[in-house]
């Protein structure tokens, strides 16, 4: 159910987007790109999980809605004496020009692929209580989009690159 509302959102962002500002409205986009595509068995099961938002202890940080749930992880920076451990999960390096080593570019599971495996196993884990699976949702949703941003960033930032070097063509005379 909920995994098909997070598929939707991953599928949505493999589509091609302009290397711009992401924010609050990107994010939020993304969710409700994912909410005009899930079953309605999802958005039920998405419904109930938003039940437990109080529990959450976080009222600066509102999170009653799959937007909300997008964009929360960000609002929670505000709080960096109880979040900052998540801080860094916002974000992996990226080696280029070699092959890619958990090991190496994400220690202990502190980057944002590690992490959002880890939120999809809480989200499954139907035995855990609402709230932790509403916590591990928004990270996830909000994972998707930051990891693939920096992806699409980091793509033209290349071909930029690459470009400028291209030599350009001189007029025949």
């Amino acid at each position: 159910m909920i995994a098909r509302l997070v598929a939707a959102a991953l599928a949505v962002l493999a589509l091609p987007a302009p290397a711009v500002a992401w924010g609050y409205f990107g994010h939020e986009t993304t969710a409700r790109i994912a909410l005009a595509n899930i079953a309605p068995r999802s958005h039920a099961a998405l419904v109930r999980l938003l039940t437990h938002e109080r529990a959450l202890g976080t009222p600066e940080c509102r999170l009653r809605s799959l937007e909300n749930a997008a964009t929360w992880p960000d609002c929670l920076r505000g709080e960096g004496w109880r979040w900052g451990y998540t801080f860094a999960w916002h974000y992996q390096t990226e080696p280029i020009g070699e092959p890619y080593d958990a090991r190496k570019n994400c220690g202990g599971g502190g980057c944002v692929s590690a992490q959002i495996a880890r939120n999809h196993r809480i989200l499954a884990d139907e035995r855990l209580p609402g709230n932790v699976r509403l916590e591990a949702l928004a990270f996830m949703v909000h994972f998707a989009g930051d990891i693939h941003i920096r992806c699409i960033r980091e793509t033209t930032r290349i071909a930029a690159a690459t470009m400028s070097r291209r030599p350009t063509a001189s007029p025949q005379g």
